[in-house]
């Protein structure tokens, strides 16, 4: 795989979106394109976490519903196009009005930093860890653990 966070300026391409919807904590469409945010891993939508009092809670759900409150649809992105993954979908690292929208989702515990792909966004996931927020609160499977399991 490529180390994505390595490529030179030249691979990479600003893009001016519309947010269209969301699909999930880590995925987006802007008209006929399909979005997969950079460096970021949130849960999947059937997935459940335990909270810090030992319930389960569909995170998955959650962590989508957080996107949605980030960047409602209509809202105007600038992104940038950093590669295409294997399912064809953009991996864009995007901004809204607060910044970068992959490092506000990990820092409130909705996703974690998918080190497989970066490191960028680690400070971010300690900060939640430490400060155990969102998922961080209490118990859960890392997102591709679960999509391995899912698949056996």
């Amino acid at each position: 795989m490529l180390g994505l966070i390595n490529l030179p300026a030249a691979a990479t391409k600003t893009l001016e979106v519309q947010v269209s919807a969301v699909t999930d904590g880590d995925s987006l469409r802007a008209g006929a394109m399909r979005l997969r945010l950079f460096g970021i891993d949130a849960p999947e939508l059937a997935q459940k976490c335990q909270s810090a009092e030992g319930h389960d809670y569909a995170c998955g759900i959650v962590a989508r519903d957080r996107m949605r409150e980030l960047v409602p649809i209509g809202t105007d992105l600038q992104c940038t196009h950093l590669d295409t993954d294997r399912y064809k979908r953009l991996v864009v690292s995007c901004k809204n009005n607060n910044g970068d929208i992959a490092e506000q989702l990990i820092a409130e515990g909705m996703a974690i930093a998918y080190r497989y792909y970066s490191h960028r966004y680690v400070p971010a996931e300690l900060y939640a860890r430490e400060n155990r927020l969102g998922i961080w609160a209490g118990s859960f499977q890392e997102p591709y653990e679960f999509r391995r399991a899912q698949r056996q």
